[in-house]
Formats: structure tokens, sequence, C-alpha cells
């Protein structure tokens, strides 16, 4: 009986332990408040991220300022924030900041299903949902860092850090 305990819970905490490891902790890219809604409905500022329309993107930067929320308290992150319309049709939010050159004033432009850096080249996969650099095309290393995305209602979500 002894043996059968200990045997549960080996495999308790093996379980335990793997389903606390989801990303990388650090980031090269500092912390910088996220916080703004999203309105996808068909009439709405942000409908290019509706449902089915795969691999879109909107990049949400003071230098943008046409798309961006129109509450007094709301934060885009460190360079900005990407939002993007996954592959496998979810919402997906990353910094707009390239994790190899770290500074706010170097904003990923789309291409695509990618994101590039306009530095130093390196293309980052956000259609994925992982945001994982090429490593052929740059010298990136690092992933964007990732913020979460919640439904609100059927059209609006909010993305926060």
């Amino acid at each position: 009986m002894k043996k059968k305990l200990r045997s549960i819970s080996f495999y308790l905490l093996v379980w335990m332990l793997s389903s606390c490891v989801t990303e990388p902790s650090s980031s090269s890219i500092p912390y910088a408040w996220v916080s703004f809604e999203i309105d996808v409905s068909t009439g709405g500022v942000h409908s290019s991220l509706r449902r089915d329309m795969l691999g879109n993107m909107l990049i949400f930067s003071v230098s943008n300022p046409s798309i961006l929320s129109s509450s007094s308290n709301a934060g885009y992150g460190f360079g900005g924030v990407i939002v993007v319309r996954g592959m496998d049709n979810e919402l997906y939010a990353f910094d707009a900041t390239c994790p190899h050159e770290h500074t706010s004033d170097v904003v990923l432009a789309s291409d695509g299903y990618f994101v590039v850096c306009p530095l130093c080249k390196t293309s980052y996969d956000v259609a994925s949902g992982w945001g994982m650099p090429n490593t052929s095309s740059g010298p990136g290393k690092e992933r964007l860092k990732k913020y979460s995305v919640y439904k609100i209602s059927e059209n609006r979500y909010r993305v926060v850090n």
C-alpha cells in the first residue's frame, strides 16, 4: 500500500510541475502597463480582426492613434501591442518591440503572417500564437513578449498584462 501511495504521489507531483511550465517568465522587454479593449464587430474600429480573418493584425501604438481606445486609462505596452487573429482563429497579443533591439523606438512592422524588425531584420511568427523568431532571418533569438486576450462579449475583447 505504501508503495502504491508513493507512486501516486510521485505522478501527481510530476503532473503538477509539468502543468506549471507555460512560457519563459523573463523578457528583455521591460514591464509596461497593457490594458485596452478592442471591438471586432463588422462595424467596429477593429473589424479586420473579426472571426475567420486569419492572419490579420493591428499594431496599437501611439504612432497609430486612429485605432487606439478612447479610454484615458488605457496602456499599450513598451513599444505598442500587436494583436493578431491567429491561424487557429484565436486572438493573440504581443509587445511590438523587437526583443533583440529592446528599445521602444523600434516597432515591428507587419509582413503577412509575420512581423519584422526594421533594424535587425529578424522576423517573428505571430499567426501561430507563439511569437517565435525566424533565426535565419536575423540575429533575434528570444520570442516576443506575450500579453493576455480575454473575451468580454461576442465581439469585444480586453488585452492586458
